[in-house]
């Protein structure tokens, strides 16, 4: 480990909740301060370390549908993150 990277402790009893809960806080807790510190380094390194989080999630999500039924949902959830994306940034056309 380099002098500016932190050791983080995990202790699995502190995540309670449904389990979007529990993503959120281990999203929270452990990738969002791993991502800020990253992308304060070298954000091609955070860039890379945010595609491997979504494809890692995605390849377990996936593996609850046939094929064709991870298709439709993985497509349909990036269609709907670009059209949260729109909003935010204001770029859709009314």
């Amino acid at each position: 480990m380099g002098t500016n990277e932190q050791k983080i402790e995990i202790n699995m009893n502190q995540f309670e909740g449904t389990s979007d809960q529990i993503a959120e806080q281990v999203f929270k807790i452990v990738i969002l301060p791993m991502l800020q510190q990253m992308k304060a380094q070298d954000t091609e390194s955070a860039k890379v370390f945010a595609f491997s989080i979504m494809w890692l999630g995605m390849s377990q999500y996936a593996q609850f549908f046939p094929t064709a039924g991870a298709k439709k949902s993985i497509s349909f959830t990036a269609d709907k993150l670009i059209e949260v994306l729109k909003q935010q940034r204001g770029e859709l056309k009314v």
